[in-house]
């Protein structure tokens, strides 16, 4: 299978920049914390609450929005920096209300679309994650990994950066007991082209921290560090990263003997996340 860059077109990212045709559009997503955009190389998708505005080429530096219909009956044009304008004042308002209040739960890719807000824009976290595209082909249609991310430990050195494959899973139905399998055929994808991935990492990186959709509170010296600093292409520096979100204990956890068995075993990290209480969870360390 052929893998797509999606790392934007020059025209694309000119338009989203300081007096472009989007240049509204993308202020808007950095101010909104509901909107997340991700790149599709001659597109792009906003998505907010579990479901997604595309943007699209329309030739030129014309574009257009589209969403599902149940949102909003008709494609919007935005060939203008006025026509971007009453898109966000009018439009974009009112398609984010009915997309909240389509589904009165929350479910998976939601709490994926936060995971990736938090990380990557949350001025008071200073992760050691970064998150650079999602629902990201690892070689093949079956093997769709939740997040390709970054792995920057140490903020203060000029080493390269780690490839980091994270997977989130919510609540009790996110098929946890199958996380081996699933991790080791994402873990193959990567090996069998890792110069692919790393290459889309460090070009999507790069232009999201220009376009400010990658901040989470870093200084400007950080910021133009992260930018010339290159993506490993070390198999061994890669992290896989298991996001467990909301966890119930009466789920079934995950398979640990299966993890361990895998030759990568040492590189993978498993976070519990979210605001679920167990009293099974607590912490009890702390009184010792």
């Amino acid at each position: 299978m052929t893998q797509e860059s999606r790392i934007l077109t020059d025209t694309l990212m000119d338009d989203l920049r300081p007096k472009g045709v989007l240049e509204h559009l993308l202020e808007a997503v950095r101010s909104d914390r509901d909107l997340n955009m991700e790149f599709r190389r001659h597109c792009a998708d906003i998505y907010c609450k579990g479901y997604q505005m595309h943007l699209q080429s329309v030739g030129g530096h014309g574009y257009k929005i589209s969403v599902h219909e149940k949102f909003c009956d008709e494609e919007l044009p935005l060939t203008s920096q006025e026509d971007v304008v009453e898109f966000v004042k009018t439009k974009s308002p009112l398609i984010k209300q009915k997309m909240a209040m389509h589904c009165a739960y929350g479910h998976e890719i939601e709490f994926e679309q936060s995971f990736i807000r938090a990380n990557n824009r949350e001025p008071g976290i200073h992760t050691d994650y970064f998150a650079v595209d999602r629902q990201v082909l690892m070689g093949s249609s079956k093997n769709q990994l939740d997040v390709l991310g970054i792995h920057w430990p140490d903020h203060k050195n000029d080493k390269d950066l780690g490839l980091a494959l994270i997977e989130v899973k919510y609540g009790v139905s996110g098929g946890v007991e199958k996380i081996a399998a699933q991790v080791n055929r994402y873990y193959e994808g990567l090996k069998a082209n890792i110069d692919f991935f790393a290459n889309e990492a460090e070009g999507i990186l790069r232009q999201k921290l220009e376009l400010g959709l990658i901040a989470a509170g870093e200084s400007p010296g950080a910021i133009e560090k992260l930018k010339r600093l290159p993506v490993s292409r070390d198999l061994k520096r890669v992290k896989i990263v298991l996001a467990l979100v909301d966890l119930s204990p009466d789920a079934g956890g995950v398979k640990a003997a299966e993890l361990k068995q895998l030759p990568f075993a040492d590189q993978i990290e498993l976070f519990h996340l979210g605001y679920g209480l167990w009293d099974e969870n607590a912490d009890k360390k702390w009184r010792d």
